[in-house]
């Protein structure tokens, strides 16, 4: 369909009727795909491969160079703009990059997506100062973002439906053993290089995946929408609805940052946050509605059942997931009084407990054909193990510590993958891409908001529970001392005090992730049951 076919002078952008009915049609076409074989086959799977061990490795491995950073850069008050600034354009690119895999060969947009992040990362490893650093870390998210995205994208376009689950739960496994060593590289190359090399690393990693994908891998979908003009593309790629979801859901998620840390949640610039947030959204609603079916969002995607259902178990999963994989180290380390690194080997049993869960769970349905038993085993297991995590004591057996973070990590993972499967069975091979950006963002802008939430009530209950014993400490001063710093502070006979405080503070807390696990059946039984092998 050549460029003349659309209408100039349509109203605000609206599409000639012959477009809208091939927009109508192409969600529903049946689009012919040979799938690459043999030793192409092998190294795309390398390709994309590497690329996660880049993500997995890239959102880790920072943590344990910060106190070294720090000192380079002579200040601590952007420690937490090095995580929050790859969080918030990681997750806000989410639904750019759907479209873009929607629109545009998968192939280009991803090469693109890794050459934007390896920018990031040269940016962060040769950066003067903290706000280059910074800057670094938000281009590596954008990156991020199509990666991930064009990682599921590669495996959808690469193997027919029945073996997908299969491979999809080899790469999330996959990225799950790099995020598990990360800490430890990272001290690594801190200790013996520099602090820099956790980023240059990225470079030689990223390079490989970027050749083996051009000399390798030929996008095998051809449909309707990859071969239309580019002013064509260009219209239906929603910008205008780009430009006003990226700074809302920016200014949100800045704001629950900033809301009860850095500024108190009635501070004016929380409270305009907020506000313009809400307007922003607003008006991406308003636009998504007008734009219809060439909308960043198509109606016809939000509303599938299997859609929306898998957006709400991915949040609650992810999000309770994140605030026991954020909180059980504090755990470890102020009450147990363990070191940073032991904390780090204890908290294993969970990283281990969902990785083999998702490759079990993954082989499972590739094997029966339905995931959706799976989800609910989860929305089963996870609320047992994560309500036995709110009953834990000063001393804890570590036989228990044990086998209640296992728990935790096999129930969150053995139904971890259902979501991104049942998106590629129920939707159209061409609107799969957009299908699983919703996933991801689900699955990363949950966590964003319940830690916050979760670091709230952490910070509040310590307050309370340790304000009369250190009433000369204010606030601020309080939730940002460790453990050995308050110990400074406190009598000796008081110690016991201070860490019952500690333990009565994160059992609070984990009562929020007790309430999402909670929720998963909701998305759980909300899932149609279709098999991957029809």
């Amino acid at each position: 369909m050549g460029p003349e076919s659309i209408s100039d002078a349509g109203v605000h952008g609206t599409l000639h009727t012959s477009e809208k009915l091939e927009a109508k049609d192409e969600s529903h076409e049946e689009d012919i795909i040979e799938y690459p074989t043999g030793i192409k086959l092998v190294v795309v799977l390398v390709a994309i491969f590497s690329s996660l061990i880049l993500t997995g490795l890239d959102f880790n491995m920072i943590a344990t160079a910060l106190p070294t950073i720090t000192a380079d850069f002579h200040t601590i008050a952007d420690v937490g703009w090095y995580y929050s600034a790859y969080r918030l354009t990681s997750c806000a690119f989410q639904f750019m990059f759907g479209k873009l895999y929607h629109l545009f060969s998968a192939k280009c947009v991803f090469l693109a997506s890794v050459l934007i992040f390896e920018l990031g990362s040269l940016l962060a490893g040769v950066a003067p100062t903290s706000s280059v650093l910074i800057l670094g870390r938000a281009v590596s998210g954008i990156g991020c973002s199509g990666i991930i995205s064009g990682v599921l994208t590669i495996i959808a376009r690469s193997f027919p439906l029945r073996k997908r689950p299969l491979y999809t739960g080899l790469a999330a496994a996959l990225e799950g053993i790099s995020s598990t060593v990360a800490p430890m590289l990272g001290g690594l190359l801190t200790q013996y290089i520099s602090w820099r090399w956790c980023f240059y690393i990225n470079l030689p990693l990223g390079g490989l995946s970027f050749i083996l994908i051009l000399l390798f891998f030929q996008d095998p979908l051809k449909t309707k929408s990859t071969v239309l003009p580019w002013r064509v593309k260009l219209k239906r790629l929603d910008l205008l609805g780009a430009g006003l979801f990226v700074p809302s859901i920016t200014f949100f998620l800045l704001a629950l940052q900033w809301g009860g840390t850095e500024y108190a949640w009635n501070n004016v610039r929380v409270i305009v946050l907020f506000a313009l947030s809400g307007v922003l959204l607003i008006a991406f609603i308003w636009q998504e509605k007008r734009e219809g079916d060439n909308a960043l969002l198509p109606g016809r995607v939000m509303r599938s059942r299997s859609v929306l259902a898998g957006m709400w178990f991915g949040l609650c999963n992810n999000s309770s997931l994140s605030v026991f994989e954020y909180y059980m180290p504090t755990y470890f380390q102020a009450v147990r009084g363990v070191s940073a690194t032991i904390s780090g080997v204890l908290c294993l049993p969970i990283v281990v407990g969902l990785i083999l869960s998702i490759l079990v769970g993954s082989s499972l349905t590739s094997a029966i054909g339905y995931y959706t038993p799976f989800m609910i085993i989860t929305a089963v297991l996870s609320p047992i193990a994560a309500g036995l995590l709110t009953t834990l004591q000063t001393e804890q057996s570590l036989a228990s510590l044990i086998c209640y973070q296992a728990l935790l990590g096999v129930g969150t993972g053995i139904g971890f993958q259902g979501p991104q499967v049942a998106v590629q069975t129920v939707l159209p091979v061409a609107d799969a891409p957009t299908g699983i950006a919703l996933i991801i963002f689900a699955q990363n802008f949950g966590p964003a908001v319940f830690v916050s939430i979760a670091q709230t009530i952490f910070t509040g209950e310590l307050r309370t529970r340790l304000g009369e014993m250190l009433p000369s400490l204010g606030t601020q001063s309080l939730t940002q001392m460790g453990f050995s710093d308050i110990e400074q502070h406190v009598a000796p006979a008081d110690i016991p005090r201070v860490i019952e405080g500690y333990v009565r503070a994160l059992t609070t807390a984990y009562f929020l992730p007790v309430g999402l696990a909670c929720c998963l059946m909701v998305g759980a039984l909300g899932m149609e049951w279709r098999s991957v092998k029809k």
